[in-house]
């Protein structure tokens, strides 16, 4: 579709190519971490049913003329919220004719936008990362403190005194006894994973036969087989907090000596959608209808003639999604992980 003078489009191809450079951008955990639930309004109320109503054993012998007993499933309305979050940029008819033919700005320039968008994205799964979102923290320390409470010290993961592969056991079967679900998804902040990868104990833990400790680090894919979780990610993105023409002040989005152990309810990378069937930790939230897709961005264009020197082709993505806990029983945060 041509841009038209003064006329606002959604541009489904730049769209979908960059909600798939997003999926791709490794670093990032953001469009992987939670199931999404589609909502088709801005704010309203969803339901959370109540782990406790959902494990009882409640069937019983029925008499040969007596009524079904009537099953206990108890459930909360929660509140969200889904803000629309909006970045723009205008590239002008003499930047465009300055710019190198191999690169096309109009595909380019969405993307990058892209970009930006998830970094704001990442920071709303960060946001989850504090003690205050979850049933349940470990701390970091010097030595193992254990409780099956709402707090827990662990050795350090950087201590190659300790055990991770263990820790990691013992908090999977804490959770499933609390919850009635195994936790299925960990994600790492990148020292976290540092710590964690390197670790002796779980060298050996994928070291073969005859006693030799492998030195190359562990994989993703080699811990969620150890652990037999569905989805192992490691965050490593970063943002920069200073200001343009500054000097640049990055940090990780995600704070790089945590960890989230979680139940999510998906196999693989694709967090799928989720209905409010069965309970999961957290959800991001999209309002489809906004963004006219169930990805919850969308890419416009239009022709701003009046702006820079012989016009501006001018570009915005609108984000419609954030992310929430939904039962906080199912995850368990891992905090100061690293000396």
């Amino acid at each position: 579709m041509p841009f038209l003078a003064g006329n606002l489009y959604v541009d489904q191809p730049l769209t979908r190519a960059a909600v798939a450079g997003m999926q791709r951008a490794d670093n990032f955990v953001a469009m992987r971490a939670f199931p999404r639930l589609i909502v088709d309004k801005p704010s309203g109320l969803y339901h959370k049913w109540l782990i406790a109503d959902l494990n009882r054993n409640e069937m019983v012998v029925r008499g040969d003329n007596s009524p079904a007993r009537v099953a206990t499933f108890g459930k909360e309305d929660a509140t969200y919220s889904v803000p629309t979050e909006s970045l723009a940029y205008d590239l002008n008819d003499t930047a465009r004719a300055a710019a190198s033919s191999a690169l096309n700005p109009a595909i380019v320039i969405p993307q990058l936008l892209g970009y930006k968008a998830l970094i704001r994205l990442e920071a709303m799964v960060a946001a989850l990362f504090t003690s205050g979102s979850w049933y349940r923290t470990v701390t970091g320390a010097n030595a193992d403190s254990i409780s099956e409470g709402t707090t827990s010290d662990r050795v350090r993961w950087s201590a190659t005194s300790t055990d991770p592969i263990v820790q990691l056991l013992q908090e999977i079967e804490f959770q499933s006894k609390l919850t009635g679900f195994e936790p299925d998804a960990l994600i790492f902040g990148r020292k976290a994973w540092t710590s964690f990868r390197t670790n002796p104990y779980v060298l050996a833990s994928l070291s073969g036969t005859g006693g030799v400790i492998r030195n190359r680090p562990a994989t993703t894919a080699e811990v969620a087989a150890l652990l037999d979780l569905k989805f192992v990610g490691v965050s490593k993105a970063v943002y920069n907090s200073a200001g343009q023409n500054l000097a640049a002040s990055n940090a990780r989005i995600i704070p790089e000596d945590s960890a989230l152990l979680y139940y999510r309810g998906a196999q693989g990378d694709d967090p799928g959608e989720w209905t409010d069937a069965m309970p999961v930790a957290a959800t991001c939230q999209v309002w489809a209808d906004g963004a006219g897709n169930r990805e919850g961005l969308r890419i416009r264009r239009f022709r701003d003639e009046k702006a820079g020197p012989g016009g501006s082709d001018h570009s915005e993505i609108d984000t419609f999604r954030t992310c929430g806990v939904v039962t906080s029983q199912m995850g368990t945060l891992f905090e100061d992980m690293t000396a």
